[in-house]
């Protein structure tokens, strides 16, 4: 994500007045809140996920070991062909719980309590809406990093979700294989 951050095109900031600061800083950090929210939504997505697909993939791999002997029978293929379908699914659930940036409300106050946003030649109210100029940018900010790493979680569960219509494939798959290697066609 390697965009210009944002800053305001307002040339005389002095005209807003307080009331349309604060109606601007509460619509940012609505939007900021719901951002969050949605991360919060994937996240539980995925563990729901998680929770369905690990009894299923251990099952599979309980199943394909202790049927070993029966390698290259229709049933364990069929097993292997759906363990990997599962793993890959549970792969792309596994991305979404670990090792993601979410930006959250508020602001640090050794970002707010600077010299910048104080010291300067500042009429209070003018002071006030500077340090809010400042709040917005980085709302705005928190804003793209979260709709960013959202977009990126909700294609890894929709990626778990379509690799897990192929289930239905594997024994399909598994019988033509298995049919061709019986009557002697499997390629050598």
């Amino acid at each position: 994500m390697e965009t210009k951050p944002w800053e305001t095109d307002i040339k005389d900031w002095t005209k807003i007045s307080e009331k349309t600061a604060t109606l601007i800083l509460n619509q940012g950090e609505a939007v900021l809140k719901e951002t969050i929210e949605t991360a919060k939504t994937i996240s539980a997505r995925a563990e729901r996920m998680i929770a369905i697909l690990i009894p299923i993939c251990s099952i599979l791999v309980i199943y394909f070991i202790s049927n070993i002997k029966d390698f290259g029978s229709f049933l364990h293929l069929t097993s292997f062909l759906c363990l990997l379908v599962v793993a890959t699914s549970l792969f792309f659930c596994v991305r979404n719980m670990f090792k993601y940036t979410i930006a959250i409300t508020g602001e640090f106050p050794k970002n707010l309590a600077t010299s910048e946003l104080i010291d300067g030649d500042f009429k209070d109210s003018e002071q006030y809406i500077n340090m809010l100029l400042y709040i917005y940018e980085n709302i705005q900010k928190r804003i793209e990093i979260n709709e960013f790493q959202n977009t990126i979680r909700m294609a890894d569960n929709e990626r778990t979700l379509r690799v897990l219509l192929l289930l239905p494939i594997c024994p399909l798959f598994s019988a033509l294989i298995f049919f061709l290697s019986v009557n002697g066609c499997a390629p050598a």
